[in-house]
């Protein structure tokens, strides 16, 4: 369980990094970006894992306090900063100073113009990069069933093609600047209130959403 847990946390990381993060207290500096292909990063991880300890491995599943909203933990004889994940969808969250608020998913979406969807996206990307962070929690790709969703203003809308073409270049325009995206919020999640409770219905026990 533990080793393809941290398989995964390095895979990720050897495919877009050829560095981590040092933590600061608001900015965390991204040292080296370099893409690889996916079987030069699978031997590199490969190669990092079997170089853990166990308690190296579970602190890296476990994660640790810090500025960013999730952090693996660094392991320093390897010269690893550690990772960063950060929100949201429309800029760098959670506090960190100096970011800067960009229009909304839904508002974008509204023009129907992709070349806008990867300009925003691109520059959200640049002010991720810039702060350090190596994973940003985006984009939110909900097809917004309930109109009353405190959350709606993050995705692209109920339309499933245009939250497609929006998610698309999202995507895009974010890794294009050295930022790992983070698809979210695939199913179920069309409110705040009780988001994590779904009753079953019918024999077959299916979940009583409307899945996107």
């Amino acid at each position: 369980m533990y080793e393809k847990a941290v398989f995964i946390v390095i895979l990720g990381a050897c495919f877009s990094f050829t560095n981590s993060a040092s933590i600061q207290t608001q900015s965390y500096k991204i040292i080296n970006v370099a893409t690889r292909t996916w079987d030069e990063a699978i031997a590199l991880a490969k190669d990092f894992a079997a170089q853990m300890t166990l308690e190296e491995k579970c602190n890296m599943t476990a994660g640790v306090s810090s500025h960013c909203a999730g952090f693996v933990s660094p392991v320093s004889h390897l010269n690893f900063g550690g990772l960063c994940f950060q929100d949201s969808p429309s800029g760098v969250g959670d506090g960190v100073q100096f970011s800067t608020a960009f229009i909304g998913g839904i508002q974008i979406a509204a023009t129907w113009d992709r070349d806008l969807f990867y300009q925003r996206a691109a520059a959200i990307g640049q002010e991720f990069r810039g702060k350090g962070v190596h994973f940003a929690l985006g984009p939110m790709m909900n097809i917004d069933r309930n109109a009353l969703h405190g959350r709606n203003w993050e995705g692209f809308g109920a339309d499933p093609y245009l939250s497609g073409e929006n998610s698309y270049y999202y995507v895009q325009g974010l890794q294009d600047q050295g930022v790992v995206a983070t698809a979210k919020h695939y199913i179920c999640n069309e409110q705040e209130s009780n988001r994590t409770y779904h009753p079953k219905i019918g024999p077959s026990q299916g979940y009583s959403c409307l899945c996107n």
